[in-house]
């Protein structure tokens, strides 16, 4: 059986005005009638026996019915709970000293508190370096260069080619078209590719080529005196067949000496190629990230003298977290269970009013069956397009809608309503017009049972009722002293009277 039908459609909770105690249909509400009315009926007996000096100098008052109408009106119950923003799977970044540095120093690029990165971003500069914001599950745990081939070379041709660079075809083989596409992202950003200033790579890749042309001119000869030694073999010449065979022989070396220039030629290009250094690489799911804290600042050294927060703890050089939103609010076992998963919320952070719903209920279990316990209610806020992120943080206040009548519903204060004999909710009605003179005893009322619906606000919502009751009918809400009695139908004015209707 779920959670929803497990409870009734009245039950509801209403802690406003530092009121938590269950205002339902049903038992709880009639118990909480018999209650007001017993207090009333005290506050009336000792008002017989108690009188004040005004009281006792003049006349009798008349003990009238204290009443109120009928309303048409909404009554929502609201939870009010306090919740803890954060943000989603917050990564830890520190970067590694790059390579060819001395120190990992914080040179440029520092992030805002707030602020948003994304695939392709520049997180921060260490040493002169870019540390790049990629997507993918892999951590950068080894240079990729000319060789490297596994899961997080694909991982990185994934990430560039979603960044609309031509990083080639599908393949775990570091090849060219992603060494170009790896040059190409820091040439985008404003950084040398690395090798790209390395002159002995450079002269290595020129020295190679220029001994390929070399080697393909020496082939160009060796197959042009093959050429002539076979015609004059043709031509029986004397000596050409020797002359031939030497020809073959240089020809075959030519050809040889073409294959290792290339191959040469290759290695150099391809040591030459761009490399993706660990150290300037993040891979991180869920981008964008946002930017929870900062702990680095330009001119210090990342890992050698971290900044501190107020409580003396050092701090990462960054904290990104993920741009999801995750609201949690701890309430009692007995505030979960009258909540329902999908439930209707609003935030409250910095006096913003944001909806959202109730994800996930003491982690999807049933609440504890010690209404002390805690219990941790997952919300998840709908933001709207361009929300500004770093309005979100800290403790903020949450209203949780219980339930909401229809606008037109029937309602009386909760003092109206008390339990007939057999503990079924009834209320007492006014037959006729509230006569002017007369007392409680005089004036003509009926009682009449009805389904108690939701409770909230003072109110009591009427769902049926056995005899008709309409709005505007006058329902009673206790007996006190009246001063004068009006014949508009309108409540009377009561003196020293411990409940009054609700206007």
């Amino acid at each position: 059986m779920s959670r929803r039908s497990r409870r009734s459609d009245n039950a509801a909770r209403d802690v406003s005005g530092g009121d938590r105690g269950l205002l339902a249909g049903g038992r709880a509400v009639w118990l909480l009638a018999l209650v007001a009315v017993a207090a009333l009926g005290a506050g009336f007996a000792l008002g017989r026996v108690v009188k004040s000096p005004a009281q006792a100098a003049g006349p009798e008052l008349t003990q009238g019915l204290i009443t109120a109408k009928v309303e048409q009106r909404e009554i929502s119950a609201t939870l009010m709970v306090r919740a803890d923003i954060s943000f989603a799977d917050p990564i830890a970044v520190n970067p590694p000293i790059p390579s060819g540095a001395q120190s990992a120093v914080v040179t440029g690029r520092v992030p805002e508190v707030g602020s948003e990165l994304g695939s392709g971003d520049v997180i921060l500069e260490v040493s002169g370096r870019p540390v790049f914001l990629l997507h993918g599950e892999f951590p950068a745990y080894r240079n990729l260069a000319a060789g490297s081939s596994g899961p997080d070379v694909s991982q990185l041709r994934a990430a560039l080619s979603a960044l609309g660079l031509s990083a080639g075809a599908e393949s775990d083989q570091y090849d060219a078209a992603l060494a170009s596409a790896v040059a190409e992202l820091y040439v985008d950003a404003g950084y040398a590719a690395p090798n790209s200033e390395d002159r002995g790579l450079a002269q290595a890749v020129r020295d190679t080529r220029d001994a390929v042309q070399d080697a393909e001119d020496a082939l160009a000869s060796a197959q042009k005196a093959y050429d002539q030694a076979e015609a004059d073999v043709a031509a029986e010449v004397e000596g050409a067949q020797e002359a031939l065979d030497a020809a073959s022989d240089a020809l075959k070396q030519a050809k040889r000496g073409v294959t290792r220039a290339e191959e040469a030629r290759d290695d150099a290009a391809r040591a030459a190629w761009t490399p993706m250094p660990a150290s300037e690489v993040l891979f991180a799911t869920g981008l964008p990230r946002r930017v929870d804290a900062v702990g680095a600042a330009v001119g210090q050294e990342v890992g050698a003298a971290p900044a501190y927060d107020p409580y003396g703890a050092p701090l990462d050089a960054l904290i990104l977290s993920g741009a999801q939103v995750r609201v949690a609010a701890d309430v009692s076992a007995e505030e979960a269970a009258v909540l329902e998963e999908g439930g209707a919320v609003v935030l409250d952070p910095q006096g913003l009013a944001i909806p959202g719903v109730i994800e996930l209920i003491c982690g999807g279990e049933e609440p504890p069956a010690d209404p002390t316990a805690r219990c941790e209610v997952l919300i998840t806020p709908t933001l709207p397009d361009g929300f500004d992120r770093s309005q979100l943080a800290g403790n903020v206040a949450v209203s949780i809608l219980l339930g909401t009548s229809a606008a037109d519903a029937l309602a009386v204060p909760v003092a109206a309503v008390s339990a007939d004999s057999a503990g079924r909710p009834q209320v007492e009605l006014v037959v006729g017009e509230l006569a002017k003179g007369k007392s409680a005893a005089e004036q003509e009322t009926r009682k009449v049972v009805i389904e108690a619906g939701l409770s909230a606000q003072g109110y009591v919502e009427i769902k049926s009722a056995e005899e008709p009751i309409e709005a505007g009918d006058l329902v009673v809400v206790g007996v006190g002293a009246v001063a004068e009695q009006v014949t508009d139908s309108a409540t009377p004015t009561a003196l020293g009277a411990r409940f009054r209707p609700v206007a």
